[in-house]
């Protein structure tokens, strides 16, 4: 027996009249299996947190998931568990949550470090355990902070390189823009614990976009300043443009060295979470095709 989150129940009338109902079953990790059970006896059972025993029982060449046995669990509260094959020792979830304290905290300069702490510490439950995306990289629980502290820890390798002959580079700047430059992606996706389903896409996500919505957040803590303090136009800057072109969602170009170091930061974690989450997913697999990437390919070496 296995705990599972009911995210969809459905009814139908098999074609002998009886009727079945198809449950869609989320675990903790966050995968999803769709099983059908076939008394017809089950209640609605859609919101709750079921113990299930499921049997593959494979169709036309496919697996399909029946419930053989299935009672409601003593405890209806639902929390996530981040992969395991993700998050291990020793970069564990945990190890990335306080990582990015200890990132949020390295940040002089008051005013940055003020809106980054209000920002990641007002949503924190939901910022780490947040997708990065629904398909291309870090398209899983906790992808968001795996992401986030990925591209920050690269920003400041980056700006430890360049700073002894670039020593205009800001340091805060950097840190607070790959810290804050996909946080509106919390909005872009369903992913809290019971959504129905995880990673697609929201209405936020059509009308407005992760970069307008961390944008839109920054701007909300200075109400009626005209204009804003120049460091929080830079940070907007840094945001706006970490995308890197235009064609790739950015409605402009990094100007700033600062954001220049933020949008190759993401674009380097980016595609390098893609290669990582492509050859994960196909095990046993030489070479991996990347749709993401019109058709590129991926290849595994074991040496």
């Amino acid at each position: 027996m296995k705990t599972y989150f009911v995210t969809r129940d459905e009814r139908r009338i098999a074609r002998n009249g009886e009727p079945f109902a198809v449950l869609t079953l989320r675990d903790r990790g966050g995968a999803s299996t769709q099983a059908k059970e076939w008394n017809g006896s089950i209640p609605s059972v859609q919101g709750k947190v079921l113990e299930v025993e499921l049997e593959n029982r494979p169709f036309k060449g496919r697996d399909s998931w029946i419930v053989r046995k299935w009672i409601l669990a003593s405890s209806q509260e639902w929390s996530w568990e981040p992969p395991t094959e993700i998050f291990h020792e020793p970069h564990s979830h945990e190890w990335y949550c306080v990582e990015l304290r200890s990132m949020i905290e390295s940040i002089q300069n008051p005013v940055l470090s003020g809106i980054v702490d209000s920002l990641i510490s007002d949503t924190w439950e939901k910022f780490i355990y947040a997708p990065a995306a629904a398909r291309i990289h870090n398209a899983y629980i906790g992808g968001l902070l795996l992401h986030t502290v990925q591209v920050a820890r690269l920003g400041i390798h980056l700006y430890e390189a360049y700073s002894s002959f670039f020593p205009a580079l800001r340091r805060d700047l950097i840190v607070a823009g790959c810290l804050l430059h996909d946080w509106g992606k919390m909005e872009e996706y369903e992913c809290g614990p019971d959504a129905v389903e995880l990673g697609e896409p929201t209405e936020e996500m059509v009308l407005t976009g992760h970069i307008s919505l961390a944008v839109q957040a920054v701007a909300r803590k200075f109400p009626g300043s005209e204009p804003l303090p120049d460091i929080i136009r830079d940070l907007i800057h840094c945001i706006q443009s970490h995308h890197l072109i235009l064609e790739w969602g950015s409605p402009t170009t990094p100007a700033l060295p600062e954001a220049m170091i933020v949008a190759f930061s993401d674009n380097t974690d980016g595609r390098l979470q893609t290669a990582s989450d492509l050859l994960r997913n196909n095990p046993g697999e030489t070479v991996v095709r990347n749709p993401w990437d019109r058709g590129s390919s991926v290849i595994s070496r074991s040496d």
